[in-house]
């Protein structure tokens, strides 16, 4: 039965050696088969974080050393059907971005409607909310744009990265609200975790504010509505 110390060992040794990027995805892609094959819940077919970031810079200073496609090995690990390899791609999106003048906002935009899993929401959040904190005027009208968005994964990432945000108060939590206003009717319940956990941030750092702004909702008939603020709630116990 395969660990996650094997699985992180087996991938650090696919990094081992002289090989082409083409060698150790093929690599990376067999480990990842073989963690497949052991387990049948999709939960276990990842890597802790702490593993994921470990195996992110071993492949970041092999390429370097090797003088490597970063970008090629990240898009290989992004478009693989594999979990695990997904997970480790998202948290060497933020290197490729930053090491790439070619990779815009709009690039990023358009690689998350691989998303398909929590997982890989919640390693993508991890791995951004670095980049989003730093640039977070050019990263606001991505806000707007995911919490309208028909694709569920993409309204989780955005209100996950709105918390993250609020956390750092790299924007004020007044425009914040503003945004979170388009989540308030959100009928998916997952989703609507992440916004009751956003507005308890939010009333850890803006009280006041937080009062009067659901003062409004106060007497809503929106189901979905009353079931964030009933979230909200429990959550503040």
């Amino acid at each position: 039965m395969m660990t996650q110390r094997n699985v992180k060992d087996q991938l650090l040794r696919c990094l081992e050696g002289p090989g082409s990027e083409y060698e150790i995805i093929s690599c990376f892609e067999c480990v990842a088969e073989e963690l497949e094959k052991s387990f049948t819940n999709s939960r276990s077919r990842v890597l802790n974080r702490q593993a994921l970031i470990r195996i992110k810079s071993a492949i970041k200073k092999n390429a370097k050393k090797e003088k490597y496609d970063l970008g090629m090995i990240f898009r290989k690990l992004w478009w693989s059907r594999k979990p695990l390899l997904n997970n480790i791609a998202a948290h060497l999106l933020p290197e490729v971005y930053k090491e790439n003048d070619t990779i815009s906002l709009e690039n990023i935009k358009m690689l998350l409607w691989r998303v398909d899993s929590r997982s890989l929401c919640a390693e993508l959040v991890y791995s951004l909310k670095k980049p989003v904190r730093e640039h977070i005027e050019i990263w606001k009208g991505a806000f707007w744009e995911w919490a309208k968005s028909d694709f569920k994964w993409n309204r989780l990432i955005g209100i996950m990265l709105i918390n993250e945000t609020a956390k750092a108060l790299t924007l004020q939590i007044p425009q914040l609200l503003d945004i979170v206003d388009l989540y308030m009717q959100e009928n998916n319940s997952e989703i609507q975790e992440e916004v009751a956990k956003c507005l308890v941030t939010m009333t850890d750092r803006w009280d006041l504010t937080l009062l009067y702004y659901l003062e409004r909702y106060h007497f809503s008939n929106n189901y979905n509505t009353q079931a964030i603020i009933q979230k909200y709630k429990l959550k503040l116990q």
